[in-house]
């Protein structure tokens, strides 16, 4: 039988498991050595390969002649054979590595169930024989990427939102949320809405295509109202050579994380208001949280992020707390603050006191 001791001499690898896209690598490296899409493509024609399924950079320059499966939606795992099909691969292919020879820290989102979490710990010690495993939130572990110890966390993901109140390292208790909806959801509604405005794109196989344009043209307006009547137009060269010229689009994209009815999400909060909600919940601790507001997530590298949620929770804030407000987001590459979590926290000295290894 393996000690603690052994566990804690041993190097990590880190998984975080996107909706979207999953990022992994050794607790050694300061970014992850794999980042490729959270799928497995399957040929539409078999006759023509000579491999059943593809997985990440297998599947290059040949995505439209693939049946793409997603394993992860907002954020949980669906498909089990499919996820355990991606882990295989970033084992012997990415990191061409014996995982049984490595601790694991794996992120899982806020709310997720007593089984799914033994699942996938079945998964990783019966298929992959590892010796200790973390199962940490992918919320806390982009908080611990900025070297804080207390503030309020928010991470912007391709399919989730969570949020999650953190006080001298670690979660206040109740205090966090899990919204449906993310970066994806703003994709498809930037989909609609050059639909509506009869601007080329007719069916799904241009998401891609429309995903780049809200990466590099859109924006978070500082006032929406008034942004409309200046706003510059971006004009945008489509894979055919066809000019497209984005202008309404570039904001009103991007204003549902803060009114996600635009998109038919009435039943939930803007992001001002959840984050809010939370922080004053919090009573005794709610200035340190409100000075502290760090942002994470590939969903929060929209420019002018930052200065509207901030101008937005000032304006609904307590009269006491207005000017303590304090949006966070000058720190490591917030697409892989997850990744950078884990690798800080596989450091600590205690942290063979947190694994689950197989004998437990």
């Amino acid at each position: 039988m393996e000690s603690n001791e052994d566990c804690e001499t041993r190097y990590s690898i880190i998984i975080d498991n996107g909706s979207c896209f999953i990022k992994a690598g050794l607790s050694t490296n300061q970014e992850p050595s794999s980042h490729f899409r959270t799928c497995v493509g399957y040929p539409k024609n078999s006759d023509i390969y000579h491999k059943d399924y593809f997985i990440g950079n297998q599947m290059k320059d040949q995505m439209n002649e693939l049946n793409l499966v997603y394993p992860i939606k907002e954020g949980s795992i669906e498909n089990w054979d499919e996820m355990e099909k991606i882990w295989q691969y970033i084992f012997c292919d990415e990191l061409k590595v014996d995982p049984s020879e490595y601790n694991i820290v794996l992120s899982q989102p806020i709310m997720n169930t007593k089984w799914e979490k033994d699942k996938i710990s079945q998964i990783m010690f019966e298929s992959f024989n590892i010796p200790g495993i973390y199962l940490g939130y992918s919320v806390d572990l982009s908080f611990y990427s900025t070297g804080k110890f207390t503030g309020l966390s928010v991470d912007l993901g391709g399919e989730s939102t969570q949020i999650s109140a953190i006080f001298d390292g670690y979660p206040i208790p109740y205090q966090f949320e899990r919204l449906y909806y993310g970066g994806n959801k703003i994709t498809d509604y930037l989909f609609e809405l050059f639909n509506y405005n009869c601007k080329m794109f007719y069916n799904d196989k241009n998401k891609y295509c429309v995903e780049d344009i809200k990466e590099k043209a859109c924006y978070v307006a500082l006032d929406f109202g008034e942004e409309l009547k200046y706003i510059e137009s971006y004009d945008y060269t489509l894979p055919d050579n066809k000019n497209l010229s984005v202008k309404e689009e570039r904001i009103r994209a991007s204003e549902t994380i803060f009114y996600p009815s635009l998109m038919d999400k009435d039943e939930e909060m803007g992001l001002h208001y959840i984050c809010n909600k939370i922080i004053e919940k919090c009573d005794d601790k709610k200035k340190d949280l409100y000075n502290s507001i760090c942002l994470s997530g590939g969903n929060s590298l929209f420019r002018g992020l930052s200065e509207r949620l901030r101008k937005e929770i000032k304006d609904i804030a307590s009269w006491d707390y207005k000017e303590e407000v304090r949006i966070n987001d000058n720190y490591n590459d917030a697409r892989f603050s997850v990744f950078i979590g884990g690798t800080i926290l596989s450091k600590i000295k205690t942290f063979n006191e947190v694994l689950i290894t197989k004998e437990m």
